[in-house]
């Protein structure tokens, strides 16, 4: 049997390809005006052969009337095959025939329609029908009825001769090389063609002999039980692949028919679903090594006994991978060698016993290029910060006066700047050794865990760049050294011709090109995520695919056989992985084109799933901590969404814009550029400037599906690792990529040619200048839409595996969403939407009680309370240390839910008493701002105060004066009562710490007193009026007087300080628990204020991080609001 005649069996089978015929060679022998002149070199149009059965003359004559007429003028005879659960088998349509009734036929999906059309000019046809042209067949279940016309056309005559069969296919040799730009030359039929084969004559000998498949004189066949399937029906009832199907570009002129595809196979797919499965266990319930051996021991056991049982066998593989996910989990985050890094760290959990981090000298080797930072200038600060350099040191020895061995990696942070230092330099660091800090505050990223999964155990401290000297060795460089250089002479390849050094395009060109995320400036990252397009800055799969075409292209230009053409795009490729800076997308990247390069080497066939999936294993393999990282989870969810969810967008569109009647965009997000040439094939020929439009147009439909795609994809995982929703996300990817894809090729070109002719850069420099000033003007433009960037919501987990199986089933099972069931699709979706919508503060708020949380805020104070109705107050929040306060509230507040403050009461004008409220202006809505009335007085004096008071009035946030006695009624049920200070026309202080206003919250018989920085002459103030309200209340002063100060909770005032009163005033308040908010630790020394507390409880953020007080029911609870690890 031939391979036409091979393809048609196997195209019977099922196969099938939207319906277009612009790859049709036009027959020369046909009239010019006729449409059956279009077709394919030896292939002629036709529904099926005759019946071959005696007694079929009938059927044969009509056949052949049918398809004579087709041959006629403006007609052509196609077979529309139903590929649906009532499918039966191909249909002679045209626009003449009619039913034996005389009703006019209708062709299916408006096929005939569209061939009448595309010769009339008179309009343009619905989306590509589902149609069998030429040799292709009919569908599995009308196989028996293929060939029986199911039409009467009321001109059919008599049976005329037939007509002259064409010539057997020949090639066009002008039509270049079959296949694409990887694609090895075709190979002989696979054995499930033989199959094929082999099941086709099986159906004809049942058609002619009328019994299942058995001849006449054949034996009695053995009988199945009949609720056991075959083999054979097991086969005919298994769904076709979804890229089963003919496209377009298969039917090029002078192409023969290529074979049906069917969906590469993935064999490291369940390997990486197993990975990460047994990563995840690890990582929850802290598997022993022993364990996961063992697993892997028992799929070896279990693989030798499902030999021969496929799905047993991938079962068993994928539960070895997970035994070997879990193994290589805990050694990396639980077996550390004897001379690492973190074993001379001190882990004990009893915040008593922690000691101050140790004064240590280590000598080691830079592995990341040294990064100086300016400090944020739109961050007020009390004092000036110098930039600071931060670099990562593998650590090779401790010295001192004997040399002790270390291994391990620490993070180095230098608070002076130090410049000169490059990567493979051997220096020697003293500073501060410590662990990670974890998560102090509820809301927190834990910067531990993530430099833990990244292998960084330790961090050295040093205030002076002094203190980090370069020593000469011989081993100074290595291969970082060497990559450094280069990754330093590209940059000044792709930079200096038309960039300065501080210009905030060079960092956006350069990670676009280089992938030196680190080069971008802060203000810069911030717009790109505010508008979606953080990944434009991240080197992945754009860049790698650029390089590996420019690659490919030059070396088969210049003669070199495809073998070496694979080795030389595979270095490459890895050439630019190691000189980017070694992130997930990059990686992954990396990988995924070496395995396509090792599938052209070795003439095999590229599956995209399973390169995705041996990339999954070897990012595991290296650092099994990535699963959790969102640049991990990331990456690889945008890369599925552009092999599985973009086509199933664009198809979604098109099918929309179809039932709209716009055709041609319908068409153009079918992506069919060839079909709008058929479409205008009697219109005069089209120039090439039109062609370009039309090609442009095309483009820009898929690239606006590939956006909406990816928007979908990744904003339920972006509001939930970042609690923040783009709701413009589509369309700032959708414009600004369209602008930074010629930015990149610029940037490519200007490498190469820097390369080659280092003074070409006078030529790139100017258009790669022009093209990163659109593109960055264009994202300054877009983060600047109202609601770019809303709240999140900070959905949970449950949540967002809602929204991805959603979006799975839709994708991958769209059967699943057949018309009967799509309105409850629908419903689940509207759930989805309607769930993300709650207010998280309906579920965090605890109803009924009085939260107050006090922030580990460094040297300050941030006190933030809930009242039991749902209002929050806060009560000071800033801070002295040398960061930025806001984030922190900003980060508290999303994660309790709460969008608005009620009412924020500074205590006076200390600039650790309001650094964070400006921040919080711009992120939550404040309802008012109450100080006393000295506020005013020390803010003339106060500059950074008096921009306070002016930045909260340039808002429109009212700010309200208050002084003692005051009694504060709309909180109610809690009872607010201002203590201090007194008006100032009654008293004034020569320090504003003593004009603090002091509150108490009482609420349930329990109370909770917030004294600000009240020092000598406030506390003696409070102790005063004390005894002076006693007496006026004819009550003996002293003990029994001082209950009018008497809190349960007291946070220690001043941060801890301790005055000659100290130890008076907090007998006077007798609390059951003291609260200090401070940076210093417990192991420096209190201060003496402990030992004035004791044997009362004492609680210190510095040690504890976040305290919360919560009363409910009468009951107090003062707890660490995080658990100690």
């Amino acid at each position: 049997m031939d391979r036409p005649d091979r393809a048609r069996h196997r195209a019977c089978l099922g196969r099938s390809f939207p319906h277009d015929v612009a790859g049709l060679r036009r027959d020369r022998r046909a009239p010019p005006d006729s449409l059956a002149g279009h077709r394919s070199p030896g292939k002629p149009f036709y529904g099926g052969p005759p019946d071959p059965r005696p007694g079929a003359d009938d059927s044969r004559a009509r056949w052949k009337s049918a398809r004579h007429r087709a041959t006629g003028p403006g007609r052509a005879l196609v077979t529309v095959g139903d590929t649906g659960p009532r499918a039966g088998g191909p249909r002679t349509v045209d626009p003449h025939c009619e039913h034996p009734g005389g009703e006019p036929v209708v062709a299916d999906d408006g096929l005939a329609a569209a061939f009448q059309l595309s010769l009339s000019g008179a309009g343009i046809p619905p989306a590509p029908a589902r149609a069998h042209l030429g040799t292709l067949g009919p569908s599995r279940r009308g196989l028996h009825r293929a060939h029986k016309p199911q039409r009467r056309c009321r001109d059919s005559g008599p049976l005329r001769e037939r007509a002259p069969q064409p010539a057997p296919l020949q090639r066009d040799p002008a039509a270049g090389p079959v296949g694409g730009l990887f694609r090895p030359r075709r190979k002989p039929p696979a054995r499930r063609h033989r199959r094929a084969d082999r099941l086709w004559n099986h159906l004809s000998r049942c058609r002619r002999h009328g019994t299942p498949g058995r001849r006449p004189d054949a034996p009695e066949p053995l009988r199945r039980s009949p609720g056991r399937p075959t083999r054979l029906s097991r086969r005919l009832s298994r769904p076709l692949a979804p890229d089963s199907r003919m496209n377009l570009v298969d039917l090029q002129p002078g192409r023969p028919i290529p074979e049906p595809r069917t969906r590469p196979p993935a064999p490291m797919l369940p390997i990486a679903l197993g990975m990460m499965a047994g990563i995840l266990i690890d990582a929850h319930i802290q598997m022993p090594i022993a364990l996961s051996a063992a697993v892997v021991v028992a799929w070896a056991a279990a693989m030798i006994q499902t030999r021969g049982r496929l799905h047993a066998g991938w079962a068993a593989l994928g539960v070895a991978a997970a035994g070997m996910g879990a193994a290589r989990h805990a050694l990396a985050e639980r077996w550390l060698p004897p001379d690492h890094v973190a074993r001379f760290l001190s882990h004990s959990t009893d915040s008593t016993e922690r000691l101050e981090a140790p004064i240590v000298k280590v000598r080691g080797q830079i592995i990341t290029p040294p990064v100086t930072r300016e400090p944020d200038p739109a961050v007020r600060r009390p004092y000036p910060v110098a930039p600071r350099t931060t670099f990562v040191l593998e650590v090779r020895a401790m010295v001192g006066d004997d040399e002790i061995p270390m291994s391990g990696r620490v993070a180095v942070l230098a608070r002076t700047p130090k410049l000169g230092l490059r990567v493979g330099d051997i220096v020697e660091v003293t500073g501060r050794l410590a662990a990670p800090s974890p998560p102090r505050n509820p809301g927190e990223m834990d910067w531990a865990a993530h430099q833990r999964r990244s292998g960084i155990r330790a961090t050295l401290r040093t205030d002076h760049g002094e203190s980090i000297r370069a020593i000469d060795a011989t081993d100074a460089g290595g291969w970082r050294r060497l990559i450094a250089d280069a990754r330093t002479r590209l940059r000044g390849y792709l930079i200096e011709p038309g960039f300065e050094d501080d210009d905030p395009g060079a960092g956006v060109l350069s990670a676009m090109v280089l992938g030196e995320r680190s080069a971008v400036s802060r203000a810069m990252n911030e717009a790109f995520l505010r508008t979606g397009n953080a990944h434009l800055l991240a080197a992945s799969g754009m860049q790698v695919a650029w390089l590996a075409l420019v690659g490919w292209i030059i070396a088969r230009a210049a003669g070199i056989h495809y073998r070496l053409t694979a080795l030389f795009v595979a270095a490459l490729i890895v050439s630019y992985v190691l000189l980017t800076e070694p992130q997930p997308s990059i990686l992954r990247a990396g990988i995924v084109g070496v395995v396509a390069c090792g599938a052209a080497f070795f003439r095999g066939r590229y599956g995209s799933m399973n390169a995705l999936a041996v990339s999954v294993v070897i990012v595991l393999l290296i650092r099994p901590g990535d699963l959790f990282s969102a640049g991990f989870q990331l990456t690889y969810l945008a890369t599925l969404g552009l092999l599985h969810f973009c086509p199933r967008v664009a198809e979604a569109i098109s099918e929309a814009l179809g039932r709209l009647n716009l055709y041609r965009a319908a068409r153009a997000f079918g992506a069919a550029p060839y079909g709008l040439r058929l479409i205008e094939a009697d219109r005069p020929e089209a120039g090439k400037s039109a062609m370009a439009l039309r090609w442009a147009g095309v483009g820009a439909a898929q690239l606006f599906a590939l956006s909406l795609a990816e928007w979908l994809l990744t904003a339920p995982l972006g509001c939930y690792f970042f609690g923040a929703f783009m709701p413009w996300g589509w369309l700032g990817t959708f414009v600004a990529s369209a602008i930074a894809l010629p930015a990149t090729w610029i940037g490519y070109l200007s490498v190469l040619a820097g390369l080659l002719l280092p003074s070409s850069g006078v030529v790139f420099g100017p258009p790669a200048r022009v093209s990163i000033d659109l593109l960055t003007g264009c994202v300054e433009r877009l983060a600047q839409l109202p609601g770019s960037v809303v709240d999140g919501r900070a959905p949970s987990l449950a949540w967002v595996v809602a929204c991805y199986g959603a979006l799975a089933v839709w994708c991958y099972r769209p059967k699943w969403i057949a018309a009967r069931r799509r309105h409850g699709f629908k419903i689940i979706a509207l759930v989805l939407v309607l769930w993300w919508l709650v207010p998280p503060r309906w579920v965090r708020a605890d109803r009924g009680a009085l939260c107050v949380w006090m922030l580990a805020v460094g040297n300050g104070t941030g006190t933030v309370i809930e009242l039991p109705d749902g209002q929050t107050i806060i009560y000071d929040f800033g801070t002295r240390s040398g960061f930025d306060a806001g984030p922190v509230a900003e980060n508290f507040l999303r994660y309790r839910g709460i969008r608005r403050v009620d009412a924020v009461f500074v205590s006076h004008t200390d600039f650790d008493h309001f650094s964070a409220i400006e921040h919080l202006a711009h992120r939550v809505q404040i309802g008012r701002v109450l100080v006393n009335d000295h506020f005013e007085h020390f803010a003339a004096d106060e500059p950074a105060a008096r921009a306070f008071l002016e930045g909260i009035r340039a808002r429109g946030i009212p700010v309200e004066t208050i002084h003692a006695p005051a009694m504060r009624n709309e909180y109610e049920p809690v009872r607010l009562e201002v203590l201090w200070p007194p008006s100032s026309r009654r008293q004034t202080f020569f320090a504003d710490n003593d004009a603090s206003t002091v509150l108490r919250l009482s609420f349930e018989g329990r109370s909770v007193l917030l004294p600000g920085d009240i020092a000598e002459a406030g506390i003696a103030g409070l102790l005063s009026g004390a005894d002076e309200a006693a007496a006026i209340a004819s009550r003996p002063a002293g003990k029994e007087a001082n209950l009018l100060l008497h809190a349960d909770v007291l946070a220690l005032p001043h941060h801890g300080s301790v005055v000659p009163n100290t130890k008076e005033f907090i007998e006077a308040v007798n609390p059951g628990a003291a609260i200090r908010s401070t940076a210093r630790r417990r192991s420096a020394g209190a201060g003496g204020v402990e030992e004035l507390v004791l044997p009362r409880a004492y609680f210190s953020t510095a040690d504890d991080g976040c305290i919360l007080v919560r009363i409910k029911n009468g009951e107090l609870v003062v707890i660490p609001a995080l658990p100690k690890e």
